[in-house]
């Protein structure tokens, strides 16, 4: 055989098995994962979800105006059906997700909180998932995105990070002193992120910290403890959060 001949099938054989293998990788992007059930909500259950929330809303602001720690826990079943009808409490809860982002869902797991989504942008439509893990101290509140997954594909750290500059407007103009970016944040995500453990309820203006938190196949379980009531207020609230500070660090005074 000629080193001619030789070298056009080693080609031919390298161009399949590149087509086999972007075939594959957009087979798996598109791939929709077992545990990706967002939830539905009968209109006549509405209704009953909204009060649901409304509970354990009230459960959760007369714990933490006790001056006493607490347990609070909250099942993925109805964390989703919250999610499912998140239009129906207004403009603000409409605004929680960009509008590139549907059927959003929280994925609880052992030691793992998920949150996936389908994104559909320029063409790209697959389920994507971002994973974390949690683990509060006395002082401060680690918070590690560990793994992204467009359908069962996992992204790379960096490609994760280019993927996440698409999705955003251009730069330019930015100055040193600005806060940083949603790319860099993801970046320090990433590493890991500490962030100060001390959280403001809005209602009755309490301030709380982590004790806590304990994450098992559909459930999450806490324990916080009220701090003594103070004039000074963190700038960070858990009620008021808009879906632009999801990855800031609001905490640090």
């Amino acid at each position: 055989m000629s080193v001619r001949r030789w070298l056009s099938r080693c080609m031919a054989v390298a161009a399949i098995l590149g087509l086999v293998a972007l075939l594959g990788a957009w087979l798996t992007v598109q791939y929709m994962p077992g545990w990706y059930a967002p939830a539905r909500v009968a209109p006549q259950n509405v209704q009953e979800t909204k009060d649901n929330l409304t509970a354990a809303f009230t459960d959760f602001s007369e714990k933490v105006n006790r001056d006493e720690p607490f347990r609070f826990a909250l099942s993925q079943e109805q964390v989703n059906r919250w999610l499912a009808v998140r239009e129906e409490f207004g403009p603000q809860a409409r605004e929680l997700f960009p509008t590139w982002l549907s059927d959003p869902v929280i994925i609880m797991r052992q030691d793992r909180l998920g949150l996936a989504g389908t994104v559909s942008h320029k063409g790209f439509r697959s389920v994507v998932s971002l994973w974390w893990r949690i683990a509060p101290g006395p002082e401060r509140v680690r918070v590690q995105l560990t793994g992204v997954r467009a359908g069962g594909l996992p992204i790379p750290h960096k490609a994760g990070i280019a993927l996440v500059g698409r999705f955003l407007p251009p730069a330019d103009g930015r100055r040193r002193d600005d806060p940083p970016s949603l790319v860099e944040r993801v970046e320090q995500l990433l590493a890991g992120k500490q962030v100060e453990n001390r959280f403001l309820w809005e209602n009755g203006k309490r301030e709380f910290r982590l004790v806590s938190l304990e994450l098992t196949n559909g459930a999450l379980r806490l324990t916080a403890q009220a701090l003594p009531r103070s004039a000074v207020s963190p700038e960070w609230s858990w009620k008021s959060q808009r879906s632009s500070d999801w990855l800031g660090d609001r905490t640090s005074r």
